[in-house]
């Protein structure tokens, strides 16, 4: 994709043009590096926690992308395949897609970016894919009323 002077050629949609702006030509290369680099700091940061064998579930029932809509693809995928992939890691899977589902849309994008990533890796690592690993689950507290 790229030469030896890490210049690479790319095909920009319609869409990707509009985000860009009018950019002058010598110019284009500053602000798409600019815009892929605040994507990436808003997918890290945006990124929900997951434990490891919960995003094992997640990355394998998302492994091909079925629906467009990243906002109905994570957890849709989750509920299709995972209940039969989840025992396999000891996960709750009925747990995991209502918590999937309580995710907003910016969540679930970023989350489809760590899906993205770890299958074009061939779904060898993933603490690479820059998915949030988390240690555990916080269990909800309840609060006794006297």
């Amino acid at each position: 994709m790229s030469n030896q002077n890490g210049k690479m050629s790319l095909y920009v949609r319609e869409e990707t043009k509009q985000i860009l702006g009018d950019v002058p030509r010598r110019g284009i290369s500053l602000r798409l590096a600019d815009v892929v680099f605040r994507y990436s700091q808003m997918v890290t940061e945006l990124m929900p926690g997951f434990t490891e064998p919960e995003w094992r579930v997640i990355m394998e029932s998302n492994k091909k992308n079925r629906y467009k809509d990243p906002a109905e693809t994570i957890w849709i995928n989750v509920a299709q395949t995972g209940r039969e992939i989840a025992p396999l890691y000891n996960v709750d899977a009925e747990s995991l897609i209502v918590r999937l589902r309580g995710l907003d849309r910016v969540e679930l994008m970023a989350m489809q970016e760590a899906c993205v990533r770890f299958w074009q890796d061939g779904g060898r690592y993933l603490a690479d894919s820059g998915a949030k690993i988390i240690d555990s689950i916080a269990a909800p507290t309840s609060q006794a009323t006297s």
